[in-house]
């Protein structure tokens, strides 16, 4: 035979308007901070790449500068030193130049190290909130 399937009638069911407005708030704030975090973070990395190799470019057109010097310094007349000629006064503005690259790379690349530190103390920061939050919760398993 056959049986009709039962009749349910639940009623009205209002529940007005269900928004979990502070969680969602919560949310979007906490994804805008990590948005910052992973740009700083960015940032900082090419900071330190920008600096490395700042330094490095640096202390190679200083130091070839600086062996193209010695390697002229044979028997040199002290007469060739006077107002500004001769093989030192020839070598000494590349010389500078990379030293003064190499030097304003040394504080790109502190620059690059000190705003990651800080990028990653910030996540963590994020971490140890999260933890107390009212939604890091979670019900023991089983119950």
């Amino acid at each position: 035979m056959y049986d009709p399937p039962p009749q349910r009638y639940i009623g009205q069911q209002d529940a007005e308007q269900i928004i979990n407005w502070e969680y969602n708030q919560y949310v979007q704030a906490r994804d805008n901070f990590l948005r910052d975090i992973a740009s700083a973070r960015t940032k900082a990395r090419h900071l330190v790449v920008v600096g490395f190799l700042m330094v490095a470019g640096g202390c190679i057109i200083a130091m070839l500068q600086l062996l193209s010097f010695m390697n002229e310094i044979g028997p040199v007349d002290p007469s060739e030193m006077v107002n500004g000629q001769g093989p030192f006064f020839d070598a000494m503005p590349l010389f500078a130049v990379g030293f003064a690259i190499g030097f304003v790379g040394q504080f790109v690349l502190l620059a690059g190290i000190v705003m990651h530190i800080v990028a990653a103390s910030r996540r963590r920061g994020l971490r140890d909130l999260q933890a107390r939050s009212p939604w890091a919760w979670q019900p023991p398993m089983g119950r």
